[in-house]
């Protein structure tokens, strides 16, 4: 009997390791990876991949790694991911690309949008823009596609935003240093200028057509990252100035939402510039003046009038012939610099933006989601040598303080002035600069004015909202390390925060690449985790978020330290002489009858059920509350229905 039951037991651990090495086989088959090797027999360095539109055919790259040594990468260029804008499309929300059957070569960016040149104001682009671009360390073998893709296996992924004042900019970037995180980046193409933010209040001409092709990028993004090797549930959208507001108005936008799970904008945010512009429904009477200048104004068929026009006359104002002497005058005649940007678009049969943001952080409708949010020390700068270097010298701004006084400090278009904006800039003025001439000497005041006024206060003011409104955790930091060559900076020698990321090889000093490892350290880990110091680490202090009460901050540069208060004293005086009076227009506005409608223009009903979210507003306090967490097993891939190309194997 004893025989027998030795017998039975051995031949259950036989059937037992069988069971065992037939699971670890099917686990190995899930994980197989491209890591290193070659493509197709003409050319090892081509790879060619299915998507769910069409095969791609992207390059391998070679490269010096960290340590020294050759290591290899992915790049799919120029993928479409909306069809082209244009003729009837033009100023239409973008309709996702059909699908293609050959396989397109993806191994070249795609043009850029239309735009005039920061350089030199010459025009470049082409309408068929609407391309993205996914930088990944490895994808995935024939072998695991249609199966189960374990997350561990899967890499989080970073969208990030590139572009100057919505008005130019491209998708091109150095991935690299994400990159070696194991991380997969994502860029893309979105229109630009009146294209891309033309509004109407009209579904022929809705506005932020731009940040919905942001949008529609995200959506290919959700459905394709996984066969490129990414996790389509750890997206986090990035950016930097304009990049950075496009990142947050998506976290605050009813659209998109469950497609990312984290934010990082970098010096701007919702409220950056935006605040008074939106209030002023500044986009919509631009738009109206673009009909005009464009004799489209009169016409039994404007849009169909605008549609003809050629792009390059829709992105430059029209030529002055009048005789003003200066830039207010010409601006008041109706002949100013166009300002398209993100707007109020509660006409929208889909609305982006149905009403201001400020309302909606202090409802808390923004997505429940982790946020890194920050500002450089001299941000401003820019403005400020934009300003005084290109469009009027500083005898033109003591001359008349009452004009480029709202336009400096709170980026009011010289039309638009007000008294209230008037005395704002006057207070402003004296707080900052004291009674004085203002010269190329107070420089540097003027661009800590600048800097509190269009990026600090509204930022802090943003997160302050939002972390009263919302259970995720929102980080803020300060960068007090500017580049010590700016020479080889982007914009008139100025700090390009974005160098510390993605460009590394702008880069000089000790200096600088201590604060670019901090950067890529912190971000990377956000990106991850939903935190950026998610573990003990002898060279960063552990960030601690933001609130009300505390106010914990990151000062970022060689040496990070944690602070508290950020601006005190400076922050003070903007709650008081802006906030204050803001705080309350807005909760008045809030408190409103949701039939009555609580956007800031005509149309708008019921908000609250465009919005899927909590209505927690910031000045209510409600007990914080622990959030479901969601299963995080396995993510299913689908292999795309049409027949599947070459995967390569190694």
């Amino acid at each position: 009997m004893a025989g027998s039951t030795k017998a039975l037991l051995l031949l259950l651990l036989f059937y037992l390791s069988l069971l065992v090495g037939v699971a670890l086989a099917q686990e190995d088959d899930n994980v197989d990876v491209v890591e290193a090797g070659g493509g197709d027999e003409e050319d090892p360095n081509n790879i060619e991949l299915d998507t769910y539109l069409g095969p791609v055919i992207g390059k391998r790259v070679e490269r010096e790694g960290p340590d020294g040594g050759s290591i290899a990468h992915y790049e799919f260029l120029g993928i479409p991911y909306a069809e082209p804008p244009v003729d009837e499309l033009r100023f239409h929300d973008p309709l996702p690309k059909r699908p293609w059957t050959d396989p397109l070569d993806a191994k070249d960016y795609g043009d850029v949008c239309p735009q005039l040149a920061v350089a030199d104001d010459s025009f470049i682009g082409d309408e068929d823009c609407l391309t993205l671009n996914v930088y990944t360390p490895r994808i995935p073998t024939l072998k695991a596609v249609g199966r189960a893709l374990t997350r561990s296996y899967l890499l989080p992924v970073l969208v990030f935003f590139n572009g100057k004042l919505f008005t130019s900019g491209g998708s091109e970037i150095v991935a690299a240093p994400m990159l070696d995180q194991d991380i997969v980046v994502v860029t893309m193409n979105y229109r630009l200028g009146a294209l891309g933010f033309l509004n109407l209040n009209s579904p022929q001409a809705p506005g932020n057509q731009g940040l919905k092709d942001q949008l529609e990028a995200i959506k290919w993004v959700n459905r394709n990252v996984a066969l490129f090797g990414g996790d389509p549930s750890r997206i986090t959208l990035g950016g930097l100035f304009d990049g950075g507001a496009s990142a947050h108005l998506h976290q605050i936008s009813p659209q998109g939402r469950g497609l990312y799970s984290g934010i990082i904008a970098q010096s701007g945010t919702a409220l950056s510039g935006f605040i008074e512009t939106l209030k002023s429904s500044k986009v919509q009477r631009e738009s109206a003046r673009l009909l005009e200048t464009q004799g489209c104004g009169e016409s039994e068929a404007p849009f169909e009038c605008l549609r003809n026009k050629e792009v390059e006359a829709l992105l430059r104002p029209a030529e002055y012939e009048g005789e003003a002497e200066t830039k207010i005058e010409e601006a008041i005649e109706g002949f100013g610099d166009f300002y398209f940007m993100p707007s109020i678009d509660a006409a929208s049969p889909n609305p982006f933006l149905p009403e201001h943001p400020y309302l909606t952080l202090m409802a808390g409708r923004q997505k429940d989601i982790p946020i890194v949010a920050g500002t450089g020390q001299q941000d401003g700068l820019a403005l400020v040598k934009y300003a005084t270097e290109t469009s009027y010298t500083y005898e033109d701004i003591n001359g008349n303080w009452s004009f480029y006084g709202p336009a400096l400090v709170q980026v009011v278009p010289f039309d638009d002035i007000v008294e209230k904006d008037q005395v704002v800039a006057n207070v402003t003025r004296q707080y900052y600069l004291g009674e004085g001439e203002i010269t190329a000497d107070v420089e540097d005041k003027m661009v800590k004015m600048v800097t509190d006024s269009v990026f600090r206060a509204p930022n802090i003011k943003a997160l302050k909202l939002q972390s009263s409104s919302q259970n995720a955790p929102v980080f803020y930091y300060e960068r007090s390390h500017e580049q010590e060559n700016p020479a080889r900076s982007n914009f008139f020698g100025i700090t390009d925060e974005s160098n510390f990321i993605f460009g590394r090889e702008n880069l000089d000093s000790e200096n600088d690449l201590v604060t670019s490892d901090v950067f890529i350290k912190m971000w990377s880990d956000f990106v991850k985790f939903g935190d950026p110091t998610p573990f003990q680490d002898a060279n960063i202090p552990q960030w601690k978020p933001y609130d009300e009460k505390t106010q914990k901050y990151m000062d970022i540069g060689p040496e990070p330290e944690l602070k508290s208060r950020p601006s005190l004293s400076h922050m003070y005086f903007w709650q008081k002489i802006y906030f204050d009076e803001e705080d309350k227009s807005f909760r008045n506005r809030l408190l409103l009858p949701s039939g009555a409608g609580i956007g800031l223009q005509s149309g708008v009903q019921s908000v609250g059920s465009v919005y899927p979210y909590p209505f927690r507003p910031s000045f209510i306090r409600t007990p914080s509350r622990p959030q479901p967490q969601p299963a995080i097993n396995t993510v299913r891939v689908q292999r795309p229905s049409f027949a599947v190309a070459s995967y390569p194997f190694f």
